[in-house]
């Protein structure tokens, strides 16, 4: 590609997300989509939480090790395998 153009742009490669369980019921009852902090449990490879997800929380943000992107509206049960994006 020409150089300055989108395919070489490192930060505009499409990831390939991970496909895990969720451990417990999450939603996004906002309109507008959320990216949730969440920690892969080593045992059970199960997504949790990490606790608060407001912007301000940076404790939550430093113990993540992947993202997950709920659908405004979207609400996922525990077990529900969904896409996960590594940090």
């Amino acid at each position: 590609g020409r150089v300055g153009s989108a395919d070489n742009d490192p930060l505009s490669l499409p990831l390939s997300p991970l496909k895990l369980p969720v451990a417990e019921p999450l939603a996004n009852p906002g309109d507008r989509p959320h990216y949730l902090r969440m920690r892969i449990d080593p045992g059970s490879g199960d997504l949790k939480p990490t606790g608060l997800q407001q912007s301000h929380a940076l404790f939550g943000l430093s113990r993540a090790d992947a993202l997950l992107r709920l659908e405004a509206g979207q609400s996922v049960e525990s077990g529900e395998v969904v896409n996960a994006w590594r940090l």
